[in-house]
C-alpha cells in the first residue's frame, strides 16, 4: 500500500495528468485524502452516505479539516442518506455547517431514489477545483479512476453535479 500511496502523492504534487486506477477501500482512502490535501478552493462529492468504511480515516478527515480551516468550500450530494446513520465525516460537515458564517459547507440529499448513473450503472465522484477528479464506477468494490490534472473530465463532472445540486426538484438540504 505504501507504494500506491507514494505514486498518488507524486502524481498529485506534480499535477500530473496520468489517469490512475484504484480498487478497494484502502486505495479510495489514499486517493480521497490526497485530493483533499491538494484542494485549494472547492470540493464536490456525489456519494452514497459518506460511509465510514472509506471516509473514517485520519488522513481523509485531517486533510478535509485543513481544507475547511483555510476557507475551502465543499458541496455534497448523498444518494443514500440515513438520518440515523453514524458517519463521522457527515457529523464533521454538519458541525462546520453550524459554525460556518459562510456557505462553505452544503450537504444535500437526492429526493426519492435518484442517483448519478452512467452506461455501466451507478457512479460516485469527487472533483477538486476544476482539474482533479476521482470517478467511482463500481460503488460496491470502490473501483475508480481519476486524475490530478484533467480539466475536461473534471469540468464535465462539475457541470453534471451543479445541474443536479441547484435543482430543488432533485435535491434538498439535510
Amino acid at each position: 500500500m505504501e507504494k500506491y500511496q507514494r505514486l498518488i502523492e507524486q502524481l498529485a504534487s506534480k499535477k500530473d495528468s496520468f489517469i490512475y486506477n484504484n480498487s478497494g477501500k484502502e486505495h479510495a482512502q489514499i486517493v480521497l485524502g490526497t485530493l483533499f490535501k491538494y484542494a485549494e478552493k472547492e470540493i464536490r462529492m456525489a456519494t452514497g452516505n459518506l460511509s465510514d468504511a472509506v471516509l473514517d480515516n485520519p488522513n481523509v478527515i485531517n486533510n478535509l479539516q485543513s481544507f475547511l480551516a483555510k476557507g475551502g468550500t465543499i458541496k455534497v450530494i448523498l444518494d443514500d442518506y440515513n438520518k440515523n446513520g453514524d458517519s463521522k465525516l457527515l457529523r464533521l460537515l454538519q458541525v462546520y455547517q453550524l459554525i460556518s458564517e459562510s456557505e462553505g459547507v452544503i450537504v444535500k440529499k437526492f429526493n426519492k431514489e435518484k442517483k448519478f448513473t452512467s452506461d455501466s450503472g451507478q457512479i460516485h465522484f469527487t472533483t477538486v477545483d476544476n482539474s482533479m477528479y476521482r470517478l467511482e464506477t463500481d460503488t460496491t468494490n470502490f473501483k475508480a479512476s481519476g486524475s490530478f490534472n484533467n480539466t475536461a473530465v473534471t469540468q464535465n463532472l462539475n457541470k453534471k453535479f451543479e445541474e443536479v445540486f441547484s435543482n430543488e426538484n432533485l435535491t434538498q438540504p439535510i
